[in-house]
């Protein structure tokens, strides 16, 4: 179970790994003494990166920057984006989202998870009679 405790994939792995290579030092070293198990905690002398978090930063960003983008495409596949009630939030969201100055300073794969993860279930689960209201404006600036 330490992976439990771990914050990325890449640290899950490595401590599924540490755990497995700590099990088989045990059973190698039964008997002997100061063959302390550490019983799969992933301790903080045993980790790849120590004590540095800068090298999880980049992670921590990416996800930190696809997370509202995958909010509104859950809004967009429940439908809850295209009530009335929310309408004046959304066009305030969609004129950050066209601001051309943002589009051009995005990077291509920001782009592209901003249209896998919310415009394309904005487009898939809109209803016909809201295209022109919540589509069009969005569509002719991306």
């Amino acid at each position: 179970m330490a992976y439990v405790l771990a914050m990325t994939d890449e640290e899950a792995n490595i401590a599924n790994k540490q755990a497995s290579d700590n099990s088989q030092k045990g059973a190698s070293n039964a008997g002997s003494a100061g063959s302390g198990d550490n019983n799969g905690v992933v301790r903080g002398s045993d980790r790849k990166m120590g004590n540095n978090l800068c090298a999880l930063w980049p992670g921590w960003f990416n996800e930190l920057r696809n997370a509202p983008f995958q909010m509104l495409g859950m809004c967009a596949l429940q439908r809850a984006i295209y009530s009335q009630e929310i309408y004046g939030e959304y066009t305030k969201i969609v004129s950050i989202l066209t601001d051309e100055h943002l589009l051009k300073s995005m990077e291509n794969r920001h782009l592209v998870q901003m249209l896998k993860q919310f415009l394309e279930p904005l487009i898939q689960c809109c209803p016909a009679q809201l295209y022109d209201s919540h589509l069009s404006e969005i569509l002719t600036k991306v």
